[in-house]
């Protein structure tokens, strides 16, 4: 799923653990960069993420901050676009 990044606002983002459970076939679970607004929900969440930088040390810190996805609970895509639907028909409709 893909979205437009000025289309949100968002104040953080990180890293983070996530799967599909209810997508066929089954993909596992990935690191995602994940975006959140002021109240610490999920606005936007990108593609399977990969550590990159410019220098081998900014290539470290970037799977560094990777690895600590793996402090939280996974999170849910299935459900987090359950949501975002949700939001959307709310909007439509109101």
């Amino acid at each position: 799923m893909k979205k437009k990044i000025d289309k949100y606002k968002f104040t953080t983002n990180e890293y983070r653990l996530v799967h599909r459970p209810k997508t066929e076939p089954l993909l596992g679970f990935w690191v995602a960069e994940v975006w959140y607004d002021e109240s610490g929900g999920v606005v936007l969440y990108g593609e399977h993420a990969s550590p990159e930088g410019d220098i081998p040390d900014e290539t470290y810190e970037n799977m560094c901050n990777m690895m600590k996805a793996f402090d939280q609970e996974p999170l849910n895509l299935d459900y987090v676009d359950y949501l975002f639907s949700r939001k959307k028909d709310a909007k439509n409709e109101g």
